[in-house]
């Protein structure tokens, strides 16, 4: 009732501000490769005969925008004129642009502003393929997001997500795990509240900090440029966005799923530092009450919080400081009637905590007009601790058994740095190192067939992974440009050295067509305990042969056409393969670490490099962009993902689901009124469509005296439930402008008609196998006020 009051309060607190219809646009051009402001470019709003000019320090500024969507367009000579679309003014807050143009390779007699784009292009001049950008706009107003980049990033070509209710993805057949999350420059853990709660590691409920803190980002498929290594899946390069630096201003969001504020201001006026908060707070109480596959003792909570400092100095330089942190936590009771404990979940309690932070400083200088120099000192957390009691005795229904008491806690510290050369207008290098202490505490206990608890790992360990790269990128001619590169990692525990050659192609053949071709090696290590656990030699001596386990490799080979049909309008087809090398598999099983899940049967166990996988497929985009009010996008996935076990025979791997639809869409109405409101309501919806991840046999024998489901490994994920799986998602907002802060109500509903396929269940009552779904669709309805 207090949250309902609440709302209600913040509702009537808008629709007694004054209508104004517009608002401030502002910022700042610069050269992309040097970062030096533009004085002198030229920008022009579409529809306003007025336009400005740059300052000397590269500002700009256009007073009293009419608030709405519009086109922005940048010329500068000597530069590659540039089309922002559709950007959306609100009387909330400022609308503060940081714009980069790349110089122009060719001499032009004149700069001559059309409106042909690449909306598609990702933030990274060195990413020729298989890269595109993203946009908080575009994390808020697709359907089904919930304000979540990895969610969003789901409705890609090549992307699918593990289930409706986890943000994990998987990239054209590889596990979640394989993909490189990096902020500030910096690469962290996961994200995500409540990793693995899903079955599947690299992923959970949702992104530990809000879209609202982005700036433009990357998101890769493959065959990503030679700064990014430790991965071998894709990579999320994430950038927050700098706060306002001339006035502030504040967002209240209050839901169903929890409350969020965030702030952001200047800390004096003309000095051009600025400050950026957000904190968010939820129990997901309510939400809880409409999924039936959540127990009705479960209790869940989590909270986070992200900031970012800017702060300029006086020689050109400019210092940041920021940070992200969440921690979740979920309680599961046993049911107290035994006569309900039909599977394992019903009569086990569970207590899980996740926590995850990280922290650092950057600095960034110009040097000269051709250079550039970016260091970043950082901090990450991960940590992790599981305990499950599990009730066994229907007499004494009261007294648990320890099941399990893991612990795991990964930190790292950083430093990274590169420079950025410009050697010519066509010509331009990226050269830079990463050095990273890493430090590992595992603790895992585990009870035996007669619930007998016993200690499998208990270790602290550190090492280092050390990074060097070199990467160009060339024009040669007006439409060829060649990018190339190398990545070098060191695994200093064991020696292991990996040289990474990588190149790529982009050819325009006219102004509507173009072809790329993309290939790179490319590594990844382990989870750090994977190395020091402790095997038993049948004549008992324990040893760690672990640390021996090299690096897994990757060949990723990539083909793109792309299709400009019109400015709006683009398709995309891109074939690719992938070739997996030095895998860690589980000598004489059938188990690889392409299939990690959360409780993979790791410990105690000898791995060797003999392991291999292959995906290979085509992906197809046709993108409508954002015009008039409207946008679809439609794309197709065709893969199969294979591995290789240490006996040499090859099987489906955990994710080769063959195939991924994605339809999604969306309009918005925009209503002027005579009294100067401005009020837009937004339709958008999504639907997936895949088939269920393949599975193994079930062993009936163990799984009676286990009396939980068992697999018979001997022929893994050589089963599928055939049939279509559906996800459909639908939002709609709308949202009012008022004379000093804007409103939004916004209704999202996940999994609104749609069926997943989990697996399989024993119901210990039939002491028969059931199918385990997902079915329930997950509503969030809140409202946000920007003032």
């Amino acid at each position: 009732m207090k949250r309902l009051n609440v709302l209600f309060l913040l509702f009537i607190v808008c629709t007694f501000c004054y209508a104004q219809t517009t608002q401030t646009l502002r910022g700042r051009v610069v050269d992309k490769e040097t970062q030096t402001p533009l004085a002198g470019a030229t920008l022009q709003i579409s529809g306003l005969h007025n336009g400005t000019t740059t300052d000397g320090n590269g500002y700009f500024r256009f007073p009293r925008i009419s608030t709405g969507r519009i086109t922005l367009q940048i010329s500068h000579l000597g530069h590659e004129p540039r089309q922002i679309t559709q950007l959306e003014v609100t009387s909330g807050r400022e609308l503060v642009l940081h714009i980069e143009l790349e110089e122009d390779i060719k001499v032009l007699n004149e700069v001559v502003i059309t409106a042909h784009t690449r909306k598609d292009l990702p933030q990274n001049s060195m990413a020729s393929i298989s890269a595109r950008t993203f946009s908080v706009e575009e994390a808020r107003r697709y359907a089904g997001t919930v304000d979540d980049p990895a969610r969003m990033a789901a409705n890609f070509a090549g992307v699918t997500t593990t289930s409706a209710e986890s943000n994990a993805i998987i990239i054209r057949g590889n596990s979640p795990t394989g993909v490189l999350w990096r902020m500030e420059g910096v690469d962290i853990p996961t994200p995500s509240h409540f990793n693995g709660s899903s079955g599947i590691l690299g992923g959970g409920l949702f992104t530990i900090f809000s879209s609202s803190m982005l700036a433009n980002s990357d998101f890769y498929t493959g065959a990503f440029p030679a700064e990014y290594g430790n991965a071998v899946a894709g990579v999320f390069d994430m950038k927050f966005r700098n706060g306002n630096n001339e006035q502030h201003e504040f967002a209240a969001q209050l839901g169903i799923q929890g409350a969020e504020f965030a702030a952001e201001g200047p800390f004096k006026k003309g000095y051009g530092g600025s400050y950026l908060f957000n904190v968010r707070v939820s129990t997901l109480g309510i939400v809880k009450s409409f999924i039936s596959e959540m127990s009705g003792k479960q209790s869940i909570h989590y909270e986070d919080m992200a900031f970012k400092v800017n702060l300029p100095t006086r020689q050109g330089g400019t210092f940041s400081i920021w940070g992200i942190g969440g921690a979740s936590c979920t309680l599961r009771e046993a049911d107290e009637d035994p006569g309900t404990w039909a599977d394992g979940s019903k009569s086990t309690d569970m207590d899980m905590k996740y926590l995850v932070a990280a922290a650092g400083i950057s600095y960034k200088q110009s040097i000269g007009q051709s250079m550039y120099l970016s260091s970043t000192l950082a901090s990450t957390l991960m940590d992790t601790e599981l305990e499950m009691d599990k009730h066994i005795d229907r007499e004494n229904p009261t007294r648990p058994f320890p099941v399990v008491d893991h612990t795991n806690r990964t930190c790292k510290l950083s430093l990274s740095s590169f420079l950025n050369h410009r050697h010519s207008a066509g010509w331009h290098s990226r050269y830079g190192i990463r050095l990273e202490q890493l430090f590992d505490r595992v603790n895992h206990q585990q009870a035996d067939d007669d619930y007998q608890m016993h200690v499998i790992s208990r270790k602290n360990s550190s090492t280092q992974l050390l990074q060097a790269y070199i990467q160009s990128k060339c024009a040669l001619t007006g439409r060829l440009t060649f990018t190339g590169g190398v990545n070098t990692s060191l695994f200093t525990l064991n020696n292991d050295f990996a040289i990474e050659p990588r190149f790529a192609f982009d050819w325009a053949l006219n102004n509507n067509h173009s072809v790329s071709l993309g290939s790179g090696l490319h590594s990844q290590i382990e989870p750090l305990y994977l190395y020091f656990m402790e095997v038993k030699s049948p004549d008992g001596t324990i040893s760690t042969p672990n640390k021996k386990v090299k690096m897994t490799r990757s060949w990723h080979n990539i083909l793109a056409y792309n299709w400009t049909i019109s400015p709006l309008l683009r398709l995309k087809v891109e074939p690719y393969f992938q070739y997996l090398f030095n895998v860690p598999v589980v000598e004489n099983t059938t188990f690889s670490a392409i299939n990690f899940t959360t409780q993979p049967p790791i410990f105690e166990n000898r791995f060797i490099n003999t392991g291999r996988g292959r995906n290979i497929g085509i992906d197809f985009t046709l993108e409508r962009f954002m015009q008039s009010g409207y946008y679809y996008m439609a794309t197709l996935s065709l893969f199969d993902s294979r591995y290789r076990d240490a006996k040499g025979n090859w099987h489906n791997t955990l994710f080769n689901t063959h195939y991924v639809i994605n339809l999604l869409g969306g309009k918005e109405f925009t209503f002027r009124r005579k009294n100067g409101f401005n009020r837009v309501l937004g339709i958008n919806a999504h639907l997936m469509l895949t088939a269920a991840r393949p599975v193994s046999p079930i062993d009936m024998a163990a799984t009676l005296h286990k009396q939980e489901i068992a697999y018979d490994e001997s022929n893994p994920f050589s089963q599928r439930r055939r049939g279509i799986e559906p996800t459909t998602d639908f939002s709609v907002s709308y949202r009012v402008n008022y004379r000093r802060c804007s409103g939004m109500l916004i209704l999202q509903i996940k999994n609104l008609i749609g069926k997943q396929y989990l697996g399989q269940s024993f119901n210990q009552i039939t002491q028969l196998p059931e199918d385990s779904y997902f079915e329930s669709m997950i509503p969030f309805i809140c409202y946000r006020m920007e003032f």
